[in-house]
């Protein structure tokens, strides 16, 4: 017996706040139990603009996208923040359903299930409007200084940066190193597209005008959902392929675009 009226030194009813009190510190910190009726998905505490953008209620192209069509099945999303690694983990021991990332950004993409990509996340060169340049050409290169996120590598660019052929010059984030570019500190940055144009959109001190991008990407990845292996989760994918297609097709999908640009 957990409560003892008489043995238990706490009382009956300082014993039943401790557990009352147990139990709420559960829900909080322990992980989400879905519902049939529910998908627990794990999403960065920090988010990932436009992507994810992690405020009291979610939002971001992502999230907008997985809402509408959980909704055509009538699920409800619970969010939960969870650092990358342990995201996956839980995908895995199945007490999370579903993270948006990229088969090429994991180890085993084989440990979880996959739905089509929802776009492509692209790195691109940034540049100065009329500032224009092509790396791969030596005459070009000389003395050009990159922005770059510290402690970002960048494949297509490390052989240049190692030979000093190009300069890398780090900023804390995306925003710093675009106001580095805006101020002449720099002569081209490295971003994801759709951040950049997030941040041009968002910060009073860029303008989209003032840039433009380099015409083919830098690198590459297929963003995606990534679930947990369960049938329940192999029937959804379905749909939510089908439905993606028809939200690219109907003009649904664009304006999802449109609202974070």
């Amino acid at each position: 017996m957990l409560c003892p009226n008489k043995m238990h030194p706490f009382g009956p009813a300082r014993c039943q706040l401790l557990l009352a009190l147990a139990a709420t510190c559960f829900l909080i910190a322990g992980p989400a139990i879905a519902k049939d009726d529910s998908m627990v998905m794990a999403i960065p505490a920090k988010g990932w603009p436009p992507y994810i953008i992690a405020e009291k209620t979610p939002r971001g192209i992502m999230v907008d996208v997985m809402r509408q069509i959980a909704a055509t099945a009538n699920l409800e999303i619970q969010f939960i923040n969870y650092p990358d690694k342990r995201a996956l983990m839980r995908l895995c021991d199945g007490t999370v359903d579903a993270y948006p990332k990229s088969r090429d950004w994991v180890t085993d993409p084989a440990d979880y299930l996959w739905t089509d990509p929802v776009l492509n996340s692209q790195d691109v060169l940034i540049f100065r409007k009329g500032k224009t340049w092509d790396f791969s050409q030596p005459h070009e290169r000389n003395e050009k200084r990159i922005g770059c996120v510290f402690g970002y590598r960048y494949p297509k660019l490390e052989p240049f940066f190692a030979s000093q052929k190009l300069k890398r010059a780090n900023a804390p984030n995306s925003k710093a190193m675009l106001l580095m570019l805006a101020r002449g500190r720099t002569e081209a940055a490295v971003a994801n597209k759709n951040v950049a144009l997030w941040l041009m959109g968002t910060t009073f001190e860029l303008n989209r005008n003032d840039f433009e991008f380099s015409e083919k990407p830098l690198g590459t990845a297929p963003y995606a959902f990534a679930f947990s292996r369960t049938k329940r989760w192999e029937r959804f994918i379905a749909l939510f392929n089908s439905e993606l297609a028809a939200m690219k097709k109907d003009g649904r999908f664009q304006a999802i675009l449109e609202k974070y640009r």
